[in-house]
């Protein structure tokens, strides 16, 4: 009986959890409707690094998410030609959400075996979801992500991107947590369950995640 109350809960939590998420895409073609510059293939290796850059101050923002584009490479910015949007080696693209927001889950379309971006925070290349190298996927939570097109493969070529999110369920500040929480006997716990202490010694932990009376915050 217990088990089955158990499984039952997680099914409406799983369902919760889908009706409050939210999804954006981004398609990056001659007629996008992001306002952006293109060019084409024909002319592409000919051109100038200035033609349809996308340049580092360039935010693109669909409902309440943002895209910006970061130039490592030592001659191009990411551009939009024919209908892909090329990250060339070693630059990136940072996609974030506000404060109040967390991304669950990013899907990338890219051109058949020219998806090579990298895992965040690692050397490793994503690993495609389908067999024909098109579909890559990246699950987690975080307010910001970046993800780096490895300098030793060739462009990444970026057809759409979608974006899921939903609110977040952890606080932001210390101001967030209630008062049970904010309590100087509230014992204090980081996420490998050592105890650290109380409540009134928070101010003076380094940034990061904590269980504070039972609550999870962010400082």
């Amino acid at each position: 009986m217990i088990k089955k109350i158990i499984v039952l809960f997680a099914l409406v939590l799983c369902m919760s959890m889908n009706v409050n998420s939210e999804e954006v895409k981004f398609t990056f073609n001659n007629d996008n409707d992001l306002g952006l510059p293109f060019t084409d293939s024909s002319t592409a290796s000919l051109d100038g690094p200035e033609v349809a850059a996308i340049k580092d101050d360039v935010k693109i923002v669909k409902n309440d998410v943002t895209v910006t584009n970061q130039k490592n490479h030592t001659r191009y910015w990411n551009r939009i030609v024919d209908e892909y949007l090329y990250i060339y080696p070693d630059n990136s693209i940072t996609i974030s959400v506000p404060d109040d927001f967390e991304i669950s889950k990013i899907i990338f379309t890219t051109k058949q075996d020219y998806g090579n971006l990298l895992n965040p925070g690692t050397d490793q290349e994503m690993v495609s979801e389908n067999d024909e190298g098109k579909v890559f996927i990246w699950n987690g939570q975080n307010k910001t992500i970046t993800f780096v097109s490895a300098s030793w493969s060739s462009t990444t070529r970026l057809k759409n991107m979608t974006v899921i999110y939903a609110k977040s369920s952890v606080p932001t500040a210390i101001e967030d947590v209630n008062a049970e929480s904010r309590s100087k006997n509230a014992l204090v716990y980081n996420l490998q369950g050592v105890q650290l202490g109380t409540a009134d010694m928070v101010p003076t932990l380094p940034s990061g995640i904590y269980i504070v009376g039972g609550k999870k915050i962010v400082k």
